[in-house]
């Protein structure tokens, strides 16, 4: 029997990403037909997320029980509090969709509540030897106001937007999360308008974030929207857009944003500041056969250059299977990055990706990419398991061939000397291997996550010290 405990949930009208097993369960059950609704853009809206009259089969009986528990517990009306404590020799280098360690040591404690039409978070952690130089944070805190049709909020959640396990190349859980305005379909559903009937389930989700202080064209806005659509039993698909314009002495009025928006003539990289523009096409198609469910899905993201057009393109590629081991069940995923601009259509260009000649910190945030964890001009060969236990505890484990820092140089900098940058200090070609257990401790929930590289990979820190080969953590969290 399945014990039914949540490991990274939050009372809040959406689903966080971070819990691999809810997004496994949800994968399953929507490509056996019982769910229908778009899967791609995390946060995934509860409202969307409806097992009710749909049919099912005993195959699928855990995943159904679990998503139950989730949405019983967290998405009704109501307060829920976390408390939080994790150490580690030192973060991951590289990331996936897991919530992971971001330092040495932390400590949390949020509170947040669901009403009918609001819903807010507060949430607090104290970091030792943090990367970034911040050691009191404020990630996870938001408000927002529901209605039927639109959710509009402000704060700092993670996102992830793209169908990889192991990354996504636009936006992620890579960095920590930007503080934002966005605004997005509460429940995204089929319209019911005839010009619209043939998108199947869709969602819209637009943000205006806030970058930091600490880089170079300090406080730059960060501007994002996605489309993504299920027009057909197993198929959906994604539209993105990503563009930085402001901050420093950068034009920032509506005019500019308008120009940047529009790609209008004058707002081109000798014009009125629009800079780092990106665009993004992404695909998943899964099926069943009995038991056994899978998927092909693939992205690509495109550089605007000076003359408005889009190439340069970086891109994913992966396939993932699900099915029952006895009465536990398994995920395997099979993933390729390449993310040297222009590398998958024809001969590539390093230095384009996640960088800017203005915006010369890059896309990223604290020090991260907003993107691929494994950064710009890299090549990343993963494949991963995922075993979900009976009893609820949960085993992931991986292995990535990777090529960092192809390019051998990094263009990015940071002005302040508290930020360390998470990207290969030199060409890197090594073997990663990950593993993640967690399982019910104390009344909470227990976590341990490794990685190991083959070899040592130095990054770009503030001090200068080197990485060690391995990293550890282990973390508790309790909910009440």
């Amino acid at each position: 029997m399945l014990l039914l405990l949540s490991t990274e949930q939050s009372a809040a009208p959406w689903i966080d990403p971070g819990d691999m097993r809810l997004r496994h369960s949800l994968q399953v059950l929507a490509d056996q037909g019982e769910v229908n609704t778009p899967l791609n853009t995390w946060p995934v809206m509860w409202a969307g997320v409806s097992l009710a009259g749909q049919r099912s089969n005993p195959g699928t009986a855990a995943e159904r029980a679990y998503v139950r528990f989730e949405q019983d517990r967290f998405a009704r009306p109501g307060w829920t509090g976390e408390f939080t404590v994790a150490a580690a020799n030192q973060p991951r280098l590289v990331r996936d969709f897991n919530d992971q360690t971001r330092e040495e040591g932390e400590l949390g404690l949020t509170a947040q509540f669901t009403g009918q039409s609001w819903a807010f978070g507060l949430s607090g952690q104290v970091t030792d030897e943090p990367a970034d130089g911040r050691e009191w944070r404020a990630d996870g805190s938001f408000l927002a106001f529901t209605s039927d049709q639109w959710t509009l909020g402000a704060g700092a959640i993670d996102r992830w937007w793209g169908p990889g396990w192991q990354s996504s190349l636009m936006l992620s859980s890579n960095a920590r999360p930007v503080p934002s305005v966005w605004l997005n379909r509460t429940n995204p559903g089929a319209s019911e308008h005839p010009l619209l009937a043939w998108l199947g389930p869709w969602q819209f989700t637009v943000l205006l974030g806030q970058l930091e202080s600490a880089r170079e064209v300090p406080e730059a806005r960060l501007v994002a929207m996605r489309f993504n659509f299920r027009p057909l039993s197993g198929l959906e698909l994604g539209l993105s857009r990503m563009l930085m314009y402001g901050g420093g002495d950068q034009p920032q009025n509506g005019s500019s944003l308008f120009r940047a928006l529009t790609l209008s003539e004058d707002s081109d990289r000798t014009g009125e500041g629009m800079h780092s523009q990106q665009a993004g096409f992404d695909f998943r198609y899964g099926t069943a056969l009995g038991h056994v469910t899978g998927g092909l899905y693939g992205e690509a993201v495109g550089q605007v250059g000076e003359d408005q057009s889009l190439g340069r393109f970086i891109g994913l590629a992966g396939v993932d299977m699900a099915y029952n081991w006895g009465a536990a069940s398994q995920r395997w995923f099979l993933e390729y990055s390449d993310t040297t601009a222009g590398n998958i259509v024809g001969r590539g260009r390093d230095n384009i990706a996640y960088e800017d000649d203005v915006y010369t910190s890059g896309d990223r945030f604290r020090g991260r990419a907003l993107g691929s964890t494994f950064d710009s001009d890299a090549l990343a060969l993963t494949l991963g398991l995922q075993h979900f236990f009976a009893d609820g505890r949960n085993l992931a484990l991986s292995v990535s061939r990777v090529k960092l820092n192809r390019s051998d140089n990094i263009v990015a900098s940071m002005p302040s000397r508290n930020v360390d940058l998470a990207i290969a200090r030199e060409a890197t070609d090594a073997v990663l291997a990950n593993a993640r257990y967690e399982y019910p401790l104390w009344s909470g929930w227990a976590t341990l996550d490794g990685q190991w590289s083959s070899r040592t990979i130095d990054t770009a820190t503030a001090d200068g010290s080197g990485r060690a080969q391995g990293s550890l953590s282990a973390g508790w969290r309790y909910r009440f």
